[in-house]
């Protein structure tokens, strides 16, 4: 489960690396999962990632940093479930108008989250035998 952890970690800051680089990639993302019924499952796999992130929490090094992290996860992905379409369209047109520096800024969030969360999970050993 560490392992997992770690991984996702990688990836949520490999994605902020992306987004940094080409903040026109997560325009397109989000136009990708907001206008459609995308957006329901992306936020039932916020909220099974977080709970996979609270599960695998105390085989982390840094557990109440997973734990926080999966709480937050877990509430985006309810938060988004309970929300009326319109409202969730809302937020989307929001994130999309905002400036490319705005995108930017959203890539160095992510990749210091993702690099927190790595973190927290700490180098999975690899063992031999």
């Amino acid at each position: 489960m560490r392992t997992i952890i770690f991984i996702l970690g990688l990836i949520v800051l490999a994605w902020g690396i992306v987004f940094l680089i080409k903040p026109n990639v997560s325009k397109r993302m989000i136009r990708f999962w907001a206008f459609s019924r995308l957006i329901l499952l992306g936020a039932i796999i916020k909220l099974a990632v977080g709970i996979l992130f609270l599960i695998a929490a105390r085989e982390c090094k840094v557990t109440w940093l997973i734990v926080v992290f999966g709480l937050i996860g877990c509430l985006q992905g309810i938060v988004f479930l309970a929300m009326q379409q319109k409202k969730r369209r809302a937020v989307m047109e929001w994130l999309l108008a905002r400036s490319l520096l705005m995108h930017r800024v959203l890539g160095v969030a992510t990749v210091l989250i993702g690099a927190a969360i790595a973190y927290g999970a700490g180098i999975p050993s690899v063992t031999v035998q």
